[in-house]
């Protein structure tokens, strides 16, 4: 009888400590926003910076900047939450005024680890050039170019 009731204990016990928990999980407030910085990030400058609002369950949407560039995209969420890893299409634009070197569109996804860490693949078209272009990449003439960016980034 007593090992029946300390087994009935142990289970209640444990019940009472998985919904407390869940009761916990389910106060915490949604989180809407996220900033990010990161290496070619914010349309493709050394070091740049990226704000993203959730739209809906999946959706956000994200424009950034760095020094020499700027950029935007849409996001796909793999889970409804602003801390997931998505799938992207964006507009990136390095180089401003006379140091303009070109437009790019183009899918990408973004892994995103459940705090900090991001890490972002993609391939863009090429949909203008700048004068600036020929300077940098000398001989070479391209329409695709992978896409990269690797960071921090923090829901808020």
């Amino acid at each position: 009888m007593k090992k029946l009731i300390t087994f009935l204990f142990f289970v209640f016990f444990s019940l009472q400590i998985i919904a407390q928990n869940t009761v916990e999980e389910a106060k915490e407030p949604e989180k809407l926003w996220s900033a990010s910085v990161g290496l070619l990030n914010g349309g493709g400058g050394l070091i740049g910076f990226d704000l993203e609002r959730m739209i809906d369950n999946h959706f956000s949407i994200q424009a950034g900047f760095s020094i020499t560039g700027y950029g935007a995209a849409i996001n796909y969420h793999i889970k409804p939450r602003i801390n997931s890893s998505m799938f992207s299409f964006a507009l990136i634009h390095p180089g401003i005024g006379k140091n303009y070197i070109l437009t790019a569109i183009g899918p990408s996804f973004t892994y995103r680890a459940k705090k900090i860490f991001f890490a972002q693949f993609g391939m863009s078209y090429v949909i203008d050039k700048g004068a600036f272009f020929h300077e940098v990449f000398k001989e070479k003439d391209f329409d695709r170019m992978l896409t990269y960016s690797i960071g921090v980034y923090f829901p808020f």
